[in-house]
């Protein structure tokens, strides 16, 4: 039998084995393509299968390839190796022929290539994860009060301005409050929405419509701090993720450089496409151009209804929509709606909870898209498993022990066999992390009889995380006297629930008084005093401890687990090695405050995705970092659905700046000028209002799509409770 003949024998048995919407996908042949695929469809085997069949078929190698591209190195890794896997058991090919690459890695690799072009040297300048704590961000706001008192006296009047009577200590508790909190959020928001949607010095004109519909000047506000925000930017020599895609597009201008990268690449794939930003979409646009072709050689699948990031990052599925709705009229859309990872019950449970959520927020922000399971002769292993017990079991008992208690003795009942130990896994899944470390502690007393493991996944630190954290804490510990500094370690202990939070600007504005307060001084509350011991703790161990000791130390009281402590080992390292063993406070300083300015620190290598569906193990996460897992058994204890429609309360410490959050108008105001930009059609501005209840709904539509993550997550049960007295501590807003 002759290669090709084999090769086609054993596309066409793939293909037998395909659902509907993995068929045609695997069938592409060029152009464009949309695939809404629902949750367990096998979208990252179908786009391997694909990939594996367009390679052999077209014969791509190294110099004319397929590009697949993801926006996870967890995503990239899995589709890499399902690829390497059916080139090499299946086709007996060698595997190459395709590229499984992060968005940010494809822009890097095109920069790299031509620097010149594309205006940025990689080599000279430092690449920085810029989150809203970040320095650039902090010097920004600094800079921006400074230079423009006008609005900035706006927002410190507030909403009720005639009222303001510019009390001192109420003017410097204000000013902290936008300093440390409003602002930086705000500005965080402002530059990546623009930068990601393409938006540069000379769109900023287009702002000023913002400022008719509100009390606040939001426009000027918005682009005096972008504006600031690039000056430091050049300044400093550094440059954002933002700034590499930026770059990739700018080598894109350049005629030759645009047809060379385009002969290279035969087409491209993109998965989790509702998850890109605008200028990430026309990047791989612009790339899948083929010169012979109107349009480009782009498949792109996703799920609408898993966009569970757009309210707090600069991703927006919108772009997908649309993209959606251009093949549909094309007949170029096709649908991934059987899925096989769920038992029946639990299919039938998600569509009862998706037909919910779509008369319960405005038309568009969830797509009626139902599951369905597989048909009666498919062969792929193990389609909707049977269910446990019923499949889908609801609790609602008196008081929330009542729900850890029924819900250990289920735990206790499904892990009762060995067999199930080593054959099954199970998901505690939570909205907030303060829940999972409640319910890790509540689950050792109860389990502490029986051997079945417990494992807590956090969300919040990072391997920045932790520098930042280390560089707050040292840097009060120098400066206990700066209200800046009191407040970073505060917000530090707060997020590390350590302390409760609290109005901390309110702490921070005399830190004599909140540090060594005198029988004058009002009293402190007892979270307030347990704060102020925390405080002094550290600066106690910085007169007991040597250098060396310090950062330790810190460590162990900001409760990091082992792999944290390892990455701040390597981080202790490095700043002995660059000060040749000095270890003073001041070096130390000087060191984090490098590091943490101009680069991003690459901790100890985290653990793979393994570890969370470990068998016969119980994982506590987030439903955010669920996503794209799958477990036997999912919990979602402390479920209450009417507090995802229950209005954001604003923090005390912000109500002078009136009911909305000033973050989430200024995203809502920002998209809706970007929309009608690359729409090309006229919209009205937004008022205040109108963005803080379009807000308020996007929102709302997001929580609930998390919910349909974490419901989908199950396979053979999926066990939900919540408990009559409404534990408030729970609460999804």
């Amino acid at each position: 039998m002759n290669n090709h003949r084999r090769i086609e024998e054993t596309i066409a048995q793939f293909r037998q084995k395909l659902r509907p919407g993995q068929i045609e996908l695997s069938q592409w042949q060029g152009g464009k393509m949309a695939v809404s695929a629902v949750p367990g469809s096998g979208k990252s085997f179908s786009l391997a299968v694909a990939g594996a069949i367009l390679v052999c078929q077209e014969k791509l190698n190294p110099n004319r390839y397929l590009l697949i591209v993801t926006y996870t190195r967890s995503a990239a890794a899995s589709i890499k190796d399902k690829m390497r896997t059916i080139l090499t058991e299946e086709f007996k090919m060698p595997p190459v022929g395709f590229m499984v690459q992060t968005i940010h890695a494809l822009a890097s690799s095109i920069v790299n290539r031509y620097p010149f072009l594309s205006g940025l040297n990689l080599e000279t300048s430092n690449l920085v994860d810029v989150s809203s704590n970040h320095p650039l961000i902090l010097e920004t706001v600094e800079n921006w009060m400074s230079l423009h008192s006008p609005a900035f006296d706006a927002l410190l009047r507030g909403e009720n301005e005639k009222s303001f009577n510019y009390e001192e200590s109420e003017v410097l508790r204000r000013e902290s409050v936008l300093r440390t909190e409003v602002l930086p959020k705000f500005t965080h928001t402002v530059i990546s929405t623009l930068k990601s949607s393409g938006w540069n010095i000379d769109n900023l004109d287009n702002l000023a419509n913002l400022d008719n519909s509100g009390i606040y000047p939001l426009g000027t506000v918005a682009s005096e701090l972008y504006q600031e925000y690039q000056k430091l930017i050049h300044k400093y020599q550094v440059i954002d993720y933002d700034d590499l895609i930026i770059g990739a597009l700018n080598v894109l201008n350049n005629e030759d450089a645009r047809q060379t990268l385009q002969h290279e690449i035969a087409g491209v794939f993109e998965d989790e496409a509702q998850d890109s930003t605008p200028l990430q979409g026309d990047l791989i646009s612009i790339l899948a151009q083929d010169k012979d072709c109107s349009e480009p050689n782009l498949v792109r699948v996703g799920d609408p209804n898993q966009a569970i990031n757009s309210t707090y990052t600069a991703s927006d599925p919108f772009y997908f929509h649309q993209f959606c709705e251009d093949c549909r009229k094309k007949n170029r859309l096709f649908l991934m709606e059987q899925a096989g990872r769920s038992n029946e019950n639990i299919i039938n449970y998600a569509n009862e909870t998706l037909a919910w959520m779509a008369e319960k927020v405005e038309a568009n922000l969830i797509e009626k898209q139902e599951i369905k399971i597989v048909g009666e002769n498919d062969s792929q292993p193990d389609s909707n498993p049977l269910a446990e017990g019923k499949g889908v079991e609801f609790y609602e008992p008196e008081t929330f022990e009542q729900v850890l208690d029924l819900m250990s003795e289920r735990i206790i009942h499904l892990f009762d066999k060995k067999e199930q130990e080593i054959n099954t896994n199970c998901a505690i899944l939570v909205r907030a992390n303060k829940q999972g470390s409640f319910i890790f502690q509540e689950l050792q007393k109860r389990l502490s009889a029986y051997d079945i493991p417990l494992k807590l996944i956090g969300d919040r630190i990072s391997d920045s995380d932790i520098v930042k954290d280390i560089l707050g804490v040292l840097q009060f510990i120098a400066f206990p006297h700066s209200s800046k500094f009191v407040y970073n370690i505060l917000k530090i202990l707060a997020q590390q629930e350590i302390i409760s939070n609290q109005d901390f600007d309110q702490l921070s504005i005399y830190p004599e008084k909140f540090l060594y307060p005198t029988p004058l001084d009002d009293a402190l509350t007892p979270e307030q005093e347990k704060a102020r011991k925390f405080c002094l703790k550290f600066l106690q161990a910085s007169i007991e401890l040597s250098s060396y000791q310090l950062i330790p130390f810190i460590c162990s009281v900001l409760n990091y687990d082992k792999l944290a402590l390892a990455t701040a080992q390597k981080l202790c390292d490095r700043i002995q090695k660059e000060n040749q063993g000095k270890m003073s406070l001041k070096a130390m300083i000087e060191t984090l405050t490098n590091i943490n300015n101009t680069e991003r620190f690459e901790g100890v290598e985290t653990e793979n995705e393994d570890i969370y569906t470990k068998k016969g193990q119980i994982t506590i996460m987030t439903m955010h970092k669920s996503k794209g897992l799958e477990w036997d058994y999912v919990f979602l204890p402390f479920y209450d659905k009417e507090n995802i429609f229950s209005e954001k309360k604003i923090n005390g410490s912000l109500k002078f700046l009136g009911k909305c959050d000033l973050n989430d108008i200024i995203r809502t105001q920002l998209r809706q000028e970007i929309h009608q930009q690359r729409l090309g059609k006229k919209i009205e501005p937004l008022s205040l209002h109108q963005a803080h209840e379009k807000a308020i709904q996007e929102k709302q539509a997001e929580e609930l799509r998390l919910l349909y993550v974490a419901i989908t997550r199950a396979k053979k049960l999926l066990w939900m409770s919540k408990s009559k007295d409404n534990f408030q501590n729970w609460r999804y807003s």
